[in-house]
């Protein structure tokens, strides 16, 4: 990787390391709520976040028809993500859990995954999107943020060695980083907004931006 991309790269993981002081705390104090633990966001939850994963088959908490049923099918957790929610230590229903004649499983029994212990400050932004995106009524200040955020991250964590990063590239991204961050801040109060936006212009200082 060139010298400049390099630099830029560098100069944006700054602000993105900012932005994710910023996302958990506002996951903690607005979709937890201050209400219940992550861990019990995680059992109430279940549901959603195992059709998260999988999405071609139902489960033994579909209620109706799994095909006329509201679970998303898109598919945002990988086998790896979800297991890192979730483990399967509780007691399985054998009732619950059958398989067809292609040795499929068809519905897939929920009693044996209990949420494991890991914390929301373990989550990167891409996990934390796709718990949002299945679990949470898109409002101001959540989906938006968070999926700017993550593809900023993407951005940074895939570019390719072919492409080239613009100054105007560069402002860009810091741009969504810092208004998202500032977003987000803003609805868990007026003095969180206001520390971050003082560290946002700490790093602007000492990066010459």
């Amino acid at each position: 990787m060139d010298t400049t991309k390099q630099r830029y790269i560098n100069k944006l993981r700054q602000p993105y390391g900012l932005a994710m002081h910023v996302v958990p705390m506002y996951f903690e104090r607005e979709i937890l709520n201050k209400t219940c633990s992550f861990f019990y966001f995680l059992e109430q939850n279940k549901h959603e976040l195992f059709h998260a994963y999988i999405n071609y088959a139902p489960c033994c908490m579909c209620n109706d028809s799994f095909e006329d049923s509201s679970i998303s099918r898109s598919v945002s957790l990988r086998r790896k993500q979800f297991h890192i929610l979730y483990e399967s230590t509780g007691q399985q229903n054998l009732d619950h859990e059958k398989r067809n004649e292609k040795y499929r499983i068809k519905p897939h029994c929920l009693c044996k995954y209990v949420p494991t212990q890991v914390k929301l400050i373990d989550l990167d932004i891409t996990m934390l999107c796709a718990i949002i995106n299945s679990c949470c009524i898109p409002t101001p200040g959540n989906a938006i943020e968070f999926n700017a955020i993550r593809d900023v991250r993407n951005f940074m964590n895939h570019i390719g060695e072919s492409t080239d990063i613009s100054k105007s590239t560069f402002e860009e991204k810091w741009k969504i980083l810092e208004t998202c961050s500032l977003s987000l801040a803003e609805v868990t109060g007026e003095v969180h907004r206001h520390m971050i936006h003082t560290r946002f212009q700490d790093l602007k200082r000492a990066n010459r931006y």
